[in-house]
């Protein structure tokens, strides 16, 4: 059964917190855990050029294949 599920069978109100929830409360400030952020213009500008230096050939003809982008790097 998926968690929605179960909250319905058991007609619970609460929504438990997860572990992921948990560990961003104990390591973020709240200003840092927004749900869904506002990307501005400059953050789209810098993911694509964190992109294009760092995925691997095949930018050029304007395709990425996203699974050889090395996320981590992008973001840093």
């Amino acid at each position: 059964m998926s968690y929605k599920q179960i909250r319905e069978t058991g007609n619970f109100h609460e929504a438990e917190s997860t572990l992921r929830g948990r560990f961003r409360s104990l390591t973020k400030d709240k200003h840092d855990r927004v749900r869904k952020p506002m990307w501005r213009g400059v953050d789209a500008r810098l993911l694509i050029e964190g992109v294009g230096r760092l995925a691997d050939s095949g930018l050029t003809r304007g395709i990425v294949d996203v699974g050889k982008v090395p996320w981590k790097k992008v973001a840093e």
